[in-house]
Formats: structure tokens, sequence, C-alpha cells
């Protein structure tokens, strides 16, 4: 199955200064990952980039159980991570949605801090309950869920910040106006209004093609 891919990310406002916060990635070509980190602003970095990495890093094969395998890794690299904190109290955690994509099918692993949504013409649906804790993934075990995709299909993984009402409505907008819409034109028309806003957050797109 192949699949047009765009991910990207806004930093957020803390205080008087502009501080990265999440991260968005692909799974070479096989899906995506968004990770928001949860900890002091100062630790934001660290926190994200020890998760996404732990994600990317993850071995592809067997596709199916690729957003199982890359959550415990991540969960485990950051409990890693807090262990070997000077300040071992501080709340450190990250969220998590993850994306594998293998013979039609959308294997799907997410905390309660991020949203997936799939895009089918003009029915957009929410691909996980909606949370009953804020939980993240070093403290509660992920949603897990499959999704079967039918061709020019949309997967939208992203902080809940990204799917403000400015970016669902540049969504629908743009989604009426063209069939051959790109990932990256629809990703950037999403996260401006997060860019104005200075709130944080971090977005992938993915379209069976």
């Amino acid at each position: 199955m192949l699949l047009d891919h765009a991910t990207g990310t806004a930093s957020a406002r803390v205080r008087n200064a502009i501080v990265p916060r999440d991260i968005a990635g692909t799974l070479e070509g096989h899906g995506a990952y968004v990770v928001s980190p949860v900890g002091p602003p100062r630790l934001w970095g660290m926190i994200a980039q020890t998760a996404a990495n732990a994600i990317a890093s993850t071995p592809a094969e067997p596709l199916n159980t690729l957003h199982t395998r890359a959550t415990e890794r991540a969960a485990r690299a950051v409990q890693s991570l807090r262990e070997r904190l000077i300040e071992p109290r501080l709340t450190l955690d990250a969220h998590v949605a993850i994306a594998a994509v293998s013979n039609n099918v959308a294997y799907l692993s997410m905390t309660g801090g991020v949203r997936v949504y799939r895009v089918r013409g003009k029915t957009t649906e929410r691909l996980q309950p909606r949370a009953e804790t804020s939980l993240a993934i070093g403290h509660c075990a992920p949603y897990l869920a499959t999704d079967a995709l039918l061709r020019h299909d949309w997967l939208l993984l992203g902080t809940p910040e990204s799917f403000s009402l400015r970016a669902v409505g540049s969504l629908t907008f743009l989604l009426d106006r063209s069939e051959h819409l790109l990932s990256q034109t629809l990703l950037d028309a999403m996260l401006l209004p997060v860019h104005e806003t200075r709130n944080g957050g971090g977005l992938a797109v993915l379209r069976v093609l």
C-alpha cells in the first residue's frame, strides 16, 4: 500500500520563550507517529527525543505488531530516562500515537493525550474512545485498534491543539475543494493556527494512494 505522508510540529510559548515540544515522524514508509512529552518545559526536548528515537529504531517487521513494539520501547526508554534523573520525583512521561500500515490495515497504538482520526470522503471518524484518563505511556496501557483502509482514505495523528476549530475548518475546506490534495498542503493548513497561537502541537498526515 502506497502512502503519501507529511509530519510537522509547532513550538509552544512558555513565558517569554518559544520552546519546541512535540515530535512527529514517519516509520520508513510504513506509517507515522507523534510524541508529546509530559514534564517540565526544560525537559520537553529530552523526553520527546528519547521516546521518538525508541519508536523510530523499532524493527519494522512484522508490521502488524510494529505499533505495540514501538510503544513498549518508548515506554521503557522514558522509564530509563526517569530513573537516570537527579530529580526522580519529577513528572516525566510521554503521550504517543503510532500508526503502522500493512495490507490495507492501519495498526494503531495511542494514549489519551493524543488523537487519531480517519477521513473517508466527507466523513471524519475518531478511531479511539473519548479518553477516560490523561495518563501517558509510563502509567497506563495504550489503546490499541485496527482499521481497514480504502484508497484515498486519510489518517490524522496529533495532539489536541492540532485539531482546533480552525484546523478542522481548514481540513474540511481543503478536502471539499480538491481530490488531489497533498499531505503536506493539508498538514501546513492545519498547523497554521497552532503556529499563530503558540500553543504547541504535533501532527502526522497519511493518505492512502
